[in-house]
């Protein structure tokens, strides 16, 4: 189990993913850049060997400005995926 101490200190890392998900909402901070997007899928490089996969249907991004990105649309699943593997 997790201390709170090094809980708050992922919760506050600025060179970690953080990612907000509801029903229709994904919310991902920290990301580099965009790999692939359509109205079905976003992935978004979100470390040196870190990307994120977003899985839907009418999948739009709301904003993508200082770091994060805000995405809405009827989410499926939401994937994370490291260097050499595939990831779409």
């Amino acid at each position: 189990m997790i201390d709170i101490k090094d809980e708050l200190l992922l919760d506050f890392s600025v060179n970690r993913s953080r990612i907000l998900i509801t029903e229709k909402l994904v919310l991902i901070d920290n990301v580099m850049r965009i790999v692939d997007f359509s109205d079905t899928v976003l992935t978004a490089q979100t470390g040196k060997n870190s990307f994120t996969t977003v899985n839907g249907t009418e999948i739009l991004i709301s904003s993508f400005q200082n770091s994060r990105i805000v995405c809405s649309g009827e989410i499926k699943t939401v994937e994370f995926h490291n260097k050499g593997k595939d990831i779409g």
